[in-house]
């Protein structure tokens, strides 16, 4: 009797089962990957949002201090910390600075204010080109308020200016008396930081009570510096003393 002969197959690729096994066992691999990259990443960018706010912090407080080192200073009203149309101040009936503004008198006819909610319209940068008919010159412009842009007009607190750090300078009236500088001219406002330096954050400079030497002058004022994402939410919060001497 011939033996038959049965050509056995090789067994080549995968059963059902494996591949259930090999899906499954992919499946709980990704998953924890997804687990543990979550938190790293998280992690990451809290760092890096709080490194980059931090940067911007110590950037506007070097600002703040070279604006207000070198004030001039004769009297306890040459800095003052005020709200805007407060009666009998310097931004009375000003529409520029809403809430906290800083200001510090720089020679004796002239004055800085600094706000970080400064809302400057074209009405204010029509004003500084009144006076000062030749602004180009060379290519460069005498003044800083050519270069900035404007929003509305008029203003509105809740403008694309708000959030960034602003300088105005007053020329004093010619009414004004050191004693009362309630009446003033424009001189000139500048954002001392291009847009770049901000990136998606905002800032809220908050200025505390002046503080007065032995003398009976304003040596220096408080200052908190907030740095706060586009939704108003703080980041990273600096305090730091701003002396005028």
């Amino acid at each position: 009797m011939r033996k038959m002969k049965y050509n056995k197959r090789s067994k080549k690729g995968m059963t059902l089962v494996e591949m259930i096994v090999a899906m499954a066992l992919t499946s709980i691999f990704l998953a924890s990957c997804v687990v543990l990259i979550l938190p790293v990443e998280r992690i990451y960018t809290e760092v890096d949002n709080s490194s980059r706010a931090q940067l911007l912090a110590d950037t506007v407080v070097n600002s703040l201090r070279a604006e207000c080192s070198g004030a001039y200073i004769t009297s306890p009203t040459d800095i003052r910390v005020v709200t805007s149309g407060a009666s009998g101040t310097i931004v009375d009936e000003c529409n520029v600075a809403y809430g906290n503004t800083l200001i510090v008198r720089k020679t004796a006819s002239y004055f800085a204010t600094i706000s970080s909610n400064y809302n400057l319209s074209q009405t204010h940068k029509d004003t500084v080109l009144a006076n000062d008919p030749s602004p180009v010159m060379n290519s460069t412009t005498s003044r800083s308020v050519y270069r900035m842009t404007f929003v509305s007009d008029p203003p509105r607190s809740d403008s694309a200016h708000y959030g960034h750090i602003h300088y105005g300078y007053l020329n004093l009236g010619a009414t004004s008396s050191e004693s009362d500088p309630s009446t003033w001219m424009p001189y000139d406002f500048t954002n001392p930081l291009i847009s770049g330096a901000y990136g998606d954050f905002l800032v809220a400079v908050e200025f505390g009570s002046v503080v007065n030497g032995t003398d009976g002058l304003p040596a220096y004022v408080n200052c908190t510096v907030r740095i706060m994402d586009k939704d108003n939410n703080t980041v990273y919060t600096r305090q730091t003393v701003l002396c005028f001497t």
